[in-house]
């Protein structure tokens, strides 16, 4: 399974200021492995780049948040906002253009 494609260049230390803001925030069970990525989007009417962040378990279908915009451009308050947010995953919404 394929999650991110069309990834961009992030700063890996923003990267893991992010993924330590998730790990606080979410639910992120024992089990899982939690992942952000910097990734374009090429999809009519997104951002050019935005922040995925996925929590991908053996036990638990994947979840997965978007944040429309550059990971160094993201803040605590963006992803304390996700909180609210089920993250149920769709697989149609990774599928690659045709």
């Amino acid at each position: 399974m394929i999650l991110f494609s069309g990834s961009s260049r992030a700063d890996p230390e923003q990267l893991a200021v992010v993924r330590g803001w998730a790990c606080r925030v979410l639910d992120v069970p024992a089990d899982s492995f939690l992942m952000v990525r910097q990734v374009e989007c090429r999809d009519p009417g997104c951002t050019s780049v935005e922040t995925i962040i996925a929590i991908l378990s053996e036990n638990d279908r994947p979840r997965q948040w978007k944040i429309a915009k550059p990971v160094a451009l993201v803040t605590q308050e963006d992803v304390e906002s996700l909180a609210d947010v089920s993250g149920e995953w769709h697989p149609q919404d990774w599928r690659c253009p045709d």
